[in-house]
């Protein structure tokens, strides 16, 4: 080694000594380290953790989390159109749900629907694709679909994906009916 005498020694490493450490401890050839912070324990009167209250419940699923539906409400406008609201976010976990409302409307008899997103807060490429299959759906029907009252975010993936350009975007639920 250039720089360093006959009988100088290379300090070792640190992230190698590191390294060396944690796998000697896992096989067992070091002891433990050891712990110092006091155990956690429950105060008197409470109940452990429910699953509902872990910081895993809050986080959002993972790629292999099952579907979650869609909340979403019906309502006849007129004779001839019906609304549907839809809750919370429309992503792949619950495109599901929302092409099931929309393709099949539950006890709707006509292809004319008008859209309430003002209680979306998030909308992803499949519900993009959703929408877009449901318009093509009402116009081979002889009818429409608009959307109506989405917040800013969501207002502005339509935008960018320019689905304004292909179905009616309204501020609200009244103009859509009226236009």
């Amino acid at each position: 080694m250039a720089g360093l005498g006959s009988g100088a020694v290379r300090p070792p490493d640190t992230r190698q000594a590191a390294r060396n450490r944690y796998i000697g401890r896992r096989h067992g050839q070091m002891p433990p380290i050891l712990d110092k912070s006091p155990p956690i324990v429950p105060e008197q009167g409470t109940s452990p953790a429910t699953p509902d209250s872990s910081p895993k419940a809050a986080m959002p699923p993972h790629h292999g989390a099952r579907p979650r539906p869609l909340p979403s409400e019906q309502t006849a406008a007129t004779e001839d159109i019906s609304v549907v609201t839809l809750h919370g976010a429309i992503d792949h976990h619950t495109v599901d749900d929302l092409s099931n409302t929309l393709l099949f409307p539950r006890g709707a008899a006509t292809a004319r629907t008008v859209i309430n997103l003002s209680a979306v807060t998030f909308i992803d490429s499949s519900g993009i694709n959703a929408f877009i299959t449901a318009h093509h759906a009402a116009q081979r029907a002889g009818g429409w679909l608009r959307l109506a009252g989405p917040i800013e975010p969501v207002l502005r993936v339509i935008q960018i994906v320019g689905l304004d350009e292909v179905m009616g975007c309204y501020p609200s639920t009244r103009r859509a009916l009226v236009a």
